[in-house]
């Protein structure tokens, strides 16, 4: 009782800990948003949100996907060989995106039909390095169990972000303006991480060898072959929904649908983030020690979640063009009109996704890779079926898309949680690799 107590207990200090940095990392742009509003049109946060969709797609592929297994092995030297294995990989990935830019950049700026974000195409290769190379200091932040350096990152970055786009937005703004404020956040945020762990990082690196790094490239192969798929797949499908608005309606209601969707999720995903960022670990940990219980413990935090999301789903539903009217100025009624059918999506995302990190222990990627394909599918007819509609029926179709496939989703998650339980009741041990033995400094 006390042993679960204990686990109990630092579970809910990690997931403080990570909520309190990052209520102040997405309080900043939400608080800035009626500034912003006024100092750029939606067609400038149409541009950025182009720019970021073509970045969030390529780094999550940066690292080969190799950074996710970093809270894995028992041994830290093994952990620090899989960092250094990202590294190299992002590395290599950004100089080919150089490459790629300087001989294809007419070409590409000719296929996304927007010179405004031709402009901003050399920047692509920094800012998908700079996002891969947080990402692999986040695992292996989130394995040394240092989750305020974690949240302070965050703030960090947001505060960059948010301080610079106000600033060259100030007295007339343009989309430069966005894009640059993102990619300095991104940068500043790397920045004071690795500032934090530098002692950490000197003596990891003095573990890291050729020989141990083609060991672990071998032993979490699994990653790159199918994860990378998955992620790819889930990642794009992600985006997808802007990307055919850019394409079909034009930046205008792209900057609609992305700022609308962002102001939606951010207290959604603030705590969805770091619940997720805390679960991994912790299904780990159960899938190792206490399979039997995984289940049970999934649908506790699946009722919490549901439970949090009803609220803003009928605030925003009844009085959304009301609140976007009044916060972010007349111009912004539109996104108001657009908030009461994307909450419904947001709040289906927000239920399920934390839970899928059981998806992420290495005898699940499969099933994980399997859905994200489905959803791929389905959404691309959906989206492309309705493209000839308003964007009102457009925008429904999408939600009642997510209701319908996160729900398949859930059910996924949770067969694949009894199927733990049932390993355990034969009396086998899990076909994965072992949480770490994890170290306070």
């Amino acid at each position: 009782m006390l042993n679960a107590l204990r686990i109990r207990n630092e579970f809910g200090r990690n997931v403080a800990a990570l909520m309190t940095g990052t209520t102040l990392a997405q309080v900043l742009p939400i608080a800035a948003s009626p500034l912003l509003s006024r100092l750029y049109s939606p067609e400038d946060f149409g541009v950025l949100g182009l720019y970021a969709a073509i970045c969030a797609v390529v780094s999550v592929l940066a690292a080969g996907r190799y950074e996710i297994a970093i809270v894995q092995p028992r041994d830290d030297g093994e952990a620090a060989n899989l960092a250094a294995l990202s590294v190299c990989i992002a590395l290599a990935v950004s100089a080919a995106m150089w490459l790629a830019v300087l001989a294809f950049h007419d070409p590409i700026v000719a296929a996304s039909q927007s010179p405004e974000l031709g402009r901003w195409l050399w920047l692509l290769p920094a800012s998908v390095l700079i996002a891969t190379l947080y990402q692999i200091l986040n695992f292996w932040n989130n394995r040394r169990k240092h989750f305020r350096r974690l949240a302070i990152s965050r703030a960090v970055q947001s505060a960059a972000t948010v301080g610079t786009q106000c600033t060259l937005g100030y007295p007339q703004g343009a989309a430069g303006g966005l894009i640059t404020g993102y990619v300095a956040g991104q940068a500043l945020g790397l920045l004071w991480l690795a500032h934090s762990d530098r002692a950490c990082m000197r003596q990891a690196v003095r573990q890291v060898s050729l020989d141990a790094m083609k060991r672990m490239g071998a032993r979490y192969r699994k990653l790159p072959l199918f994860s990378s798929w998955g992620a790819l797949l889930d990642t794009a499908a992600l985006q997808m929904p802007l990307l055919v608005i850019a394409h079909v309606f034009g930046f205008a209601v792209t900057g609609l649908f992305s700022f609308t969707f962002r102001v939606l999720t951010v207290p959604l995903n603030l705590i969805a983030g770091s619940i997720a960022q805390v679960l991994f670990q912790r299904v780990a940990e159960l899938h190792n020690n206490d399979p039997a219980s995984l289940r049970r413990y999934l649908l506790r935090i699946f009722a919490v979640l549901a439970c949090l999301s009803i609220p803003p789903v009928l605030v925003f539903a009844f009085f959304g063009v009301e609140i976007f009217s009044f916060v972010f100025g007349a111009s912004w009624a539109h996104a108001g009109s657009y908030s009461g059918i994307l909450i419904v999506a947001a709040a289906a995302r927000f239920c399920v996704s934390p839970l899928s990190v059981v998806l992420s222990l290495e005898q699940h990627i499969k099933k994980g890779v399997a859905w994200q394909l489905g959803y791929f599918l389905t959404l691309s007819g959906v989206l492309f079926s309705f493209s000839d509609s308003s964007v009102e029926i457009f925008l429904r179709a999408f939600a009642i898309h997510e209701v319908v496939q996160y729900g398949i989703y859930l059910a996924i998650i949770l067969r694949a949680a009894a199927s733990s339980e049932t390993i355990s009741r034969a009396g086998t041990q899990p076909d994965c690799d072992p949480l770490p033995t994890i170290r306070k400094q």
